[in-house]
């Protein structure tokens, strides 16, 4: 009799000591799952930021050279920003049209500082300068972005200057002869150009990010400032830097996109280790009952 319940006791205790085992594994594995979801939300959401500023550089490109003659497409590029889930708005800047050449004034932007609450502009397009957190680097980093952009177009611009040359002489002269001539020289020209291009593209893009520049899920800012410049072929003076691409976004998104996946992993790790200790428990028990029924045959 005294074996029996030394047995039951045993059997009893060990299901305890599982039981805390399993609880003890199930709070460290949510802890360490936590961590990795933050870690993984909050590099989603900077990426899918930088993704959307990113297209927008690119679409702006061809407006930026001039873009006093693209107003509608400047704005129309700055909405496209209310699709984005936080969106607080867009801002396109680049080179000013008043006199000393300001580099970094507002062409087109839908954020709520340079609107009205009818939608209104609240600044001159050309004129009114950008003032933000960003605005302090703006200098520094044009002077290295073109800095990158003469190494990266190095062996290009001659090529594109040596074919530009020919197009001109070809286009004094008109002979019916040389308008064959003239066609494989203009696509030479569009293929070094579309090069050139997507060079400037990856020197743009390398000095793209965020401010903060790093983001903690855990404790995010209220917003975040994306930002991407615009290079182009089409070179502004001496620059291949034309202008800047703002996105400011609201992390709410991503606190609440965090909240719900860390909901979900609370309850599958709950699910888990409730259904893990019931087997456990149900083991012990049917251990208990079997040696109660068979006793005697206890050691």
């Amino acid at each position: 009799m005294i074996r029996h319940r030394q047995f039951v006791r045993a059997v009893l205790f060990a299901a305890c000591a599982a039981t805390v085992a399993i609880a003890g594994n199930a709070l460290v594995q949510h802890s360490i799952h936590s961590a990795q979801i933050a870690s993984d939300a909050g590099v989603r959401f900077r990426e899918s930021s930088l993704l959307y500023v990113g297209t927008v550089a690119r679409l702006a490109e061809q407006y930026l050279v001039q873009p006093a003659r693209y107003p509608l497409e400047l704005i129309a590029l700055a909405r496209s920003a209310s699709v984005v889930e936080g969106s607080l708005g867009v801002t396109i800047s680049g080179f000013g049209s008043a006199p000393g050449r300001e580099i970094d004034t507002v062409w087109a932007s839908s954020e709520a500082e340079f609107l009205t609450s009818t939608g209104a502009l609240r600044y001159q397009p050309g004129r009114t300068r950008v003032q933000d957190e960003l605005s302090a680097r703006i200098p520094e980093l044009v002077l290295e972005m073109n800095r990158a952009g003469n190494e990266a177009m190095a062996d290009l611009t001659p090529q594109i200057d040596t074919v530009t040359q020919s197009i001109l002489d070809l286009l004094i002269r008109t002979p019916a002869a040389e308008q064959a001539e003239l066609a494989e020289a203009d696509e030479v020209f569009r293929v070094l150009y579309q090069r050139g291009s997507d060079r400037l593209a990856v020197v743009a893009r390398s000095w793209a990010g965020t401010e903060p520049d790093r983001i903690d899920p855990r404790q995010p800012p209220a917003e975040i400032l994306v930002f991407h410049p615009v290079a182009t072929m089409d070179r502004n003076g001496e620059s291949w830097y034309t202008g800047m691409v703002r996105f400011r976004r609201s992390t709410e998104p991503l606190v609440v996109n965090l909240s719900h996946r860390k909901v979900q992993l609370t309850e599958t790790i709950v699910r888990s280790t409730l259904w893990t200790v019931a087997m456990i428990w149900g083991v012990a028990v049917a251990a208990a009952v079997l040696a109660h029924l068979l006793k005697k045959e206890v050691p």
